[in-house]
């Protein structure tokens, strides 16, 4: 067994065994279990395409699913049973008949994209590229592609690098030393705060599983043994971080949050509050209080076009941070036209 499957394993069977606010709420857990199985099968190889060889980043990454049956849970009786039946039925025909014709299509607007942001946002995309790095945007099969002054960007790095320079304008990162992420896609926003706040080198990573395992291996890919993944974690009796200037990236499942003992300055989330349970936010929130500084700022952002059947609306975020003040802003999205973020910048109100 290879070292990045054993690492897989450790984490499925663990968090089988800790506590609920660990585990993947109602909104993740048919995700999670069709998410495991995608990467048993082939890992991190064209996880970020939308060739449907890997749909594992499926909700948290940036391709597109066209086969749905590939994203499909199928630990339950019903599932399987469905899909038996599509598959061994002439309804397959048509459905890989729609497959196809849904696949040309979506290929034609990739093609069409690589140069809708210098023609419509030429301004802004020509200042996020003038004033920061983005290099190495583009692996593991990324299709989602922006040309911009004869070079290649991944799209979905220039929309979160939108949303960092946004949180820097008005919650700096200038000063800071320390960050914690939780719910971090797959490394994108840590890979861009990396490459252009040369002075954080201290950074933890928390996610459910198997989100978490992706983020360790994109991040090992760039950062080779800078990255501390669960198999260390675990051994460890406390999550701390050397007293020096040197990369450290712990990539945790979130009960490991409990080991944390260094001070953190600055916290983030990205649009996975709102898919949590009220319990897990508030184990998440006592927590970033027991490791906060005095001048500890957090940053949270989330999405519009909320579904309030299966989220909440992030304006209750807030609500969960009692000892802190937030002050709210809307910024419209770089890439969704018409769609705008919802961020939330807070800082202790009290020790």
């Amino acid at each position: 067994m290879s070292k990045i499957n054993k690492l897989l394993q450790v984490l499925v069977s663990d968090q089988n065994n800790t506590a609920d606010i660990y585990k993947p709420g109602t909104y993740w857990k048919k995700h999670s279990l069709a998410a495991i199985r995608e990467l048993k099968e082939n890992e991190l190889n064209d996880f970020r395409s939308s060739n449907d060889i890997n749909t594992a980043a499926t909700s948290f990454g940036d391709n597109t699913p066209i086969d749905v049956r590939r994203s499909i849970e199928t630990s339950s009786i019903k599932n399987k049973l469905g899909l038996a039946i599509l598959n061994h039925t002439s309804l397959k025909k048509f459905f890989d008949y729609q497959v196809h014709v849904t696949r040309l299509l979506h290929d034609k607007l990739i093609d069409f994209e690589k140069n809708k942001l210098a023609l419509t946002k030429f301004d802004r995309t020509s200042e996020l590229i003038e004033n920061y790095k983005i290099e190495d945007s583009i692996n593991f099969g990324c299709d989602k592609i922006s040309k911009f002054k004869d070079k290649d960007y991944a799209t979905y790095y220039l929309e979160i690098l939108d949303i960092l320079d946004f949180v820097e304008r008005n919650s700096s990162l200038k000063g800071i030393n320390s960050l914690l992420e939780i719910g971090p896609g797959f490394g994108t926003n840590i890979h861009l705060i990396e490459q252009n706040y040369p002075k954080i080198r201290k950074f933890i990573v928390v996610d459910i599983v198997p989100n978490v395992w992706v983020a360790t291996e994109y991040l090992r890919s760039i950062y080779g043994n800078c990255v501390k993944d669960y198999l260390v974690t675990k051994e460890m009796k406390e999550i701390k971080f050397k007293d020096d200037m040197s990369l450290e990236i712990f990539v945790i499942p979130a009960w490991e949050i409990e080991k944390i003992s260094s001070s953190i300055d600055c916290f983030w989330n990205s649009n996975s509050f709102i898919e949590m349970t009220p319990d897990i936010i508030k184990n998440y929130a006592k927590h970033l209080s027991r490791i906060r500084t005095n001048s500890s700022v957090y940053n949270f952002i989330s999405y519009d076009k909320f579904d309030l059947n299966t989220t909440f609306h992030p304006d209750l975020i807030p609500n969960y941070f009692a000892d802190v003040e937030f002050q709210k802003s809307r910024y419209p999205s770089l890439v969704k036209d018409g769609h705008n973020n919802y961020f939330y910048f807070g800082k202790p109100t009290h020790t």
